[in-house]
Formats: structure tokens, C-alpha cells, sequence
């Protein structure tokens, strides 16, 4: 044998093993972390948790991985080959097809993580009955199962479809509605884990209880608060009170919205060792909007998402006022369900902001049979919830955050995509106000500086330093003064050919700037340019921390996607290869997006032909 040939042999060979484990391009490697082979003929969702753990599953199977290393953490497989195992799975197909849900929905579990306790819940809704299993995250050992806790809701679906297609005038398909709003299962609004008490509130169908999220046991039950789900939970540990908003978790919201004179959307507070209830009141607003429930001095605020909040006394409940009470109200509500981001209001609305004695917040102000409402700011009494200025801003997108600074109001107007995504109206019809930055007087109202020029066709997120601030317009980068609007400096990119920036993140002494056909990192002082890249094809997504970017980017003749990983500690590409998903199209964040990053970036989660693959970032 030639000992030369055969020594090149093994080169090669060693070689092809690297390039095997490893996604590389001209400037990097990465290796692979683990890989989880599976057949998605078999399977149609891949979802991801917020602890970093997978959730790949049909109606008949399922198996949750830990993202971290690949373990198989619940494995519910069924075992597959045999004549009697067919004949077996036809019947249960056909027992499947006689529920209502399992028409609806392609998954076997709905599912409910609670990161604090370290559990998660499964919800079956293949198989007749309201199963609930609860398992260990970290051992993958079922705790506890039970069926006692009625938490279908399917039997609301006939009084949905009624009451929509009266609501809508038939006009939106009432049934095609109440499946969308039905199926994503109100799991998700029915519980809201309670670390401080090492348990969980469940809202069912019937009841509110407390359970012990490690043996199942019912802590204590209430009967007292009415809706199907629970909007926002908080627990005053100097009180040992919780002070609980009910959700009516959905398309059943939008429909006792319209009629205000049901008791339906609740603010309570119970005592957390009994669940006796101390008071309750009503809330307004639509509670899947609801965002958080907070106490000040005597009061509790009930903030929106939409830029809304309503006020209460926290020693009865009584609701004293709120900053959306008016004629615009119930359009406003209805605006929202038909979306996150609509043109009476977004998710990124300007949250209202307390100084002292008084409240400012954002409002609609008029609906136009075409082209953009008008919007106010406005300076209210927060005792009384009186209206002391209001400022209106014609043809206006969306009002973003609302700045106390130097006796100031300062906004941001902004399109009404999300701000991780930014977006131009340039091609809006009927016109729009300019966006930019404007900054109104807190005393009367006045406006004291605006800056638009640069940015009344697009501006990105803002990044808010000591007296000064950095936003993009276009395919530039400002840094401007909080004084009194001064642009500082500023710095053009075209020609690095990033195209339109996305979005600008802040890194240390530095910024990265996430644009339709690249990315780059620019000093925070002086803008100047440290590092750019411009791959082939367009943005399509991207996660980024402050010390990685990873990109996916789809090329335009070929369709075909790829992922360019950045470290932005060290300025540089790490690594870039394309996406193998397979032909079937899966559900789930995981399924749709094809790449999950974990939440501190150490592993990049791929879907692939073959299964699920993971590279190692660092």
C-alpha cells in the first residue's frame, strides 16, 4: 500500500468529520452541540418556552427536549409497526375526530410553563376529559395528574359565533373567528404561577384556585371572581394579599365588551393563605390588553397595552377614574382586536407617565372614515382624573415613549409596526404627520422643540442616554440632544449598503445597527463605523444580545435562508450557513422560524430535514 495515498486518505476523511460537525464559513467554525433525530412526517409543531425548553408534537405524539443539551425530557411516543397497532391508531383517529377540539387543533397538549416553580403543565385535549399532568423540568417526572380542574371552554363556542356575526354583521366570518380565538386554548390566561407561595392561580371554567404546584393539592378555591382566565396577577407580601385582574381570555372579551352592564372583568384582592375575598370592582378596558397591576401610595393602577391606564382605591376597590373614559373608548377596544398594532393604537403605545400630582397619557382623538385618526396627549389631574391641557396631533401613526425630561413631554411618533421591525409611510395614504421626536411643556402644553427632518418618513427605536439620545432615519444614525432637540452628530451608511435600518442596539460603548441587507457596529460617541457586513438576500428575523446577533437572511432568486451569527464584543462574524427545514411546513415559533437562539446565546437550535440540530455560539 502507498503509504503517502494512505495518509492522505485519513486527511480527508478527519476532514470531512470536522466539516460534518461543524457549521463553517471563510471566517469561522462553530461546532454542533447536540442533535435530536426525529421524522417530521410524524410530527407538525415545534415550540419553544421562555426556560429554554422544546416542544415538538402531533396529535398522537409528543416530546419536550431541554434546549440547553438536547435531553429528552418527557417522551410521549407512541410505538409505531404492526397490523393490530393500525387498526388501533384508526380508532383512535376516529374517537379524535368526534371532539370538537381535536378539528380545530393538530397538537395532542396545550401547555403552560412555569419557569420560577421549574414546571410545566399539560393539557390534553385529544382524549376526552380535562387532563392536566404537571411535570418536573429538570428530572422530566410527572408530580401529579388530574382531571377535577374543568378547563375546556369548547362549550362557548356556539353563543361566540352568535354573538360575533351580530357584533360584526356577518361581515368577518363569525365561526372562521371563534375557531382562531378558541384554539389558541386561554392556557396561556387561565394561570399565573405564585413562586412567593410555591403555587399556581388557576382560573377554571368554575372556579379560582391556589394549587401546590409540586403535589397538586387545592390550596384554597373562590368562587367570587367571575371571567374564564386571569389577566394580571400581584402579590403584596406586606399585606400577603393578591391583587388579581380577571380575563375573559379572548374572543368572549371582545363580546361582553359590548355590553357594559355585565360584571365580567374583575379586579379583585384576596387574601393569599385563604383566597377570602377582600374586595372587587370592574374594570373597562379589554383584559387582554391588560398589562400589569401595580400599587402607588393608596391607589392600584391597571395598565394597558395600548397606552391606558385606570385607577382605583386600594381600601374598597372603588374605581375613581381612567385615562381612556370617553367617547372613543369602545372603538378603541374594538380597534384592538383586530390586532396588535392597528391605527387606533399599539402594544408600543406610550405607557402613561405619573409626576406627582399629575398623569400624562395618550389618546385617540378622532376616527376618519379615511386615512389616520388624530392623537392627543394629555396632562390630567390624578386625583380627579380631570383634563387639564390636551394637545392634538393630526393624521398621526403611533405616539411611543413618553419622556418626563427638564419640564418636558418628549414622544416619539413612530409607524405602527414594532419598533424591533421598524417601518416607513412614505406610501400611507391621506398623509401623515411627520414622525420624529416632539417635546411639549408640562406647564401648559406649548411645544418647545420638535426634530422631524430627519426622520418624518421612518425612525427607528431610540436609545436614551444622560441628556442625549440616538435614533436612525433612513439609512442614518443621529445622536441628538434631549435639551432641546440639537442634532449632535450624524453619520450616513448608505454607502456600506446596509439598507434601511431596523433597529439600533445598544452594547457597551457602542451600537449596533440591525439593517434590511446587513448590520454594523458603530461607536456610541462619535458614529464612526467598526464593523459592516452585507450579506446576500434581505432580513427576514434576527435575535441579539450584548454580545451576539444572529441573522436570518432570505436570498431573493432562491428563496433560500441563511444564518450569519456576529460576536459584538470582538466586532466580527462568527459563522453562516443556510437552513435545511424540512418540505412540510411545521407550526409553533420553533416550526415557523427555523432557528431558536437559548437566552443566554450559548446555543443556536436549528430545524432541519433530519430532526433538530443545535451549534455551539461560545
Amino acid at each position: 500500500m502507498n503509504t503517502r495515498s494512505c495518509f492522505k486518505g485519513i486527511i480527508l476523511v478527519c476532514l470531512a468529520l470536522l466539516l460534518q460537525n461543524c457549521a463553517s464559513t471563510n471566517e469561522a467554525t462553530i461546532p454542533r452541540g447536540w442533535t435530536y433525530n426525529l421524522n417530521w412526517e410524524n410530527y407538525n409543531s415545534a415550540e419553544s418556552t421562555k426556560s429554554d425548553y422544546l416542544i415538538v408534537q402531533s396529535k398522537e405524539d409528543m416530546v419536550l427536549l431541554d434546549g440547553n443539551d438536547g435531553r429528552i425530557v418527557v417522551d410521549d411516543i407512541r410505538e409505531r409497526g404492526g397490523f393490530f397497532s393500525e387498526i388501533s391508531r384508526d380508532f383512535k383517529e376516529q374517537v379524535k375526530e368526534d371532539l370538537l377540539v381535536s378539528q380545530r387543533v393538530n397538537i395532542k397538549y396545550f401547555h403552560k410553563e412555569l419557569p420560577q416553580l421549574g414546571t410545566i403543565l399539560l393539557f390534553n385535549q385529544v382524549e376526552k376529559g380535562d387532563q392536566v399532568q404537571s411535570y418536573d423540568l429538570k428530572t422530566g417526572e410527572e408530580k401529579w395528574s388530574s382531571t377535577s380542574y374543568v378547563w375546556n371552554l369548547d362549550k362557548y363556542e356556539d353563543i361566540a359565533n352568535i354573538a360575533i356575526n351580530e357584533l360584526m354583521g356577518g361581515s368577518l366570518g363569525a365561526k372562521g373567528m371563534s375557531a382562531v380565538a378558541l384554539q389558541t386554548r386561554l392556557i396561556q390566561s387561565m394561570i399565573q404561577e405564585v413562586p412567593e407561595k410555591d403555587a399556581f392561580l388557576f382560573r377554571t371554567v368554575e372556579k379560582l384556585y391556589l394549587i401546590n404546584h409540586e403535589t397538586g393539592e387545592v390550596l384554597w378555591e373562590n368562587e367570587a371572581m367571575v371571567g374564564t382566565g386571569i389577566a394580571a396577577v400581584n402579590y403584596l407580601p406586606q399585606s400577603n394579599e393578591f391583587l388579581i385582574a380577571s380575563s375573559m381570555s379572548g374572543l368572549r372579551d371582545v363580546l361582553e365588551n359590548v355590553n357594559e352592564e355585565r360584571e365580567l372583568k374583575q379586579l379583585i384582592l384576596v387574601d393569599a393563605n385563604t383566597g377570602d375575598l377582600s374586595w372587587k370592582s370592574e374594570y373597562q378596558g379589554r383584559s387582554e390588553q391588560v398589562k400589569s397591576i401595580a400599587v402607588k401610595n393608596d391607589k392600584v393602577h391597571l395598565n394597558f397595552n395600548g397606552g391606558s391606564m385606570e385607577i382605583f382605591n386600594f381600601l374598597d376597590g372603588e374605581r375613581i377614574w381612567g385615562t381612556r373614559d370617553g367617547s372613543l373608548e369602545g372603538n378603541t377596544k374594538l380597534a384592538s382586536f383586530t390586532g396588535n398594532y392597528n391605527l387606533m393604537e399599539t402594544i408600543e403605545t406610550a405607557a402613561p407617565q405619573l409626576d406627582g400630582e399629575y398623569l400624562y397619557a395618550v389618546n385617540p382623538k378622532n376616527i376618519k372614515a379615511v386615512g389616520l385618526p388624530d392623537k392627543q396627549i394629555q396632562k390630567f389631574d390624578y386625583a380627579t382624573g380631570e383634563v387639564l391641557w390636551d394637545i392634538e396631533l393630526e393624521k398621526t401613526t403611533d405616539i411611543r415613549d413618553m419622556l418626563l425630561w427638564d419640564n418636558n413631554v418628549i414622544v416619539r411618533l413612530s409607524s405602527q409596526l414594532p419598533d424591533t421591525m421598524s417601518g416607513n409611510v412614505s406610501n400611507i395614504l391621506g398623509g401623515v404627520k411627520d414622525l420624529g421626536f416632539y417635546a411639549f411643556n408640562q406647564e401648559d402644553g406649548t411645544l418647545n422643540w420638535q426634530l422631524s427632518e430627519p426622520f418624518k418618513n421612518h425612525v427607528t427605536n431610540v436609545v436614551y442616554g444622560e441628556n442625549k439620545a440616538w435614533a436612525a432615519g433612513g439609512e442614518s444614525l443621529y445622536k441628538f440632544s434631549l435639551d432641546d432637540g440639537t442634532v449632535l452628530v450624524d453619520s450616513s451608511y448608505e454607502d456600506y449598503e446596509i439598507g434601511e435600518i431596523k433597529y439600533i442596539h445598544e452594547s457597551g460603548d457602542k451600537l449596533v445597527l440591525v439593517g434590511f441587507k446587513g448590520m454594523a457596529i458603530v461607536d456610541k460617541g462619535d458614529l464612526t463605523m467598526l464593523f459592516s457586513e452585507s450579506p446576500n438576500g434581505r432580513l427576514t428575523s434576527y435575535e441579539i444580545n450584548d454580545r451576539f446577533l444572529i441573522v436570518k437572511m432570505r436570498r431573493l432568486l432562491s428563496g433560500k435562508e441563511n444564518i450569519y451569527v456576529y460576536n459584538l464584543t470582538g466586532a466580527s462574524p462568527i459563522t453562516s450557513f443556510t437552513l435545511t427545514p424540512p418540505e412540510k411546513d411545521i407550526g409553533g415559533v420553533l416550526g415557523s422560524k427555523g432557528y431558536y437562539p437559548t437566552n443566554n446565546f450559548k446555543q443556536l437550535i436549528t430545524i432541519t430535514e433530519r430532526g433538530i440540530e443545535s451549534y455551539e455560539v461560545y
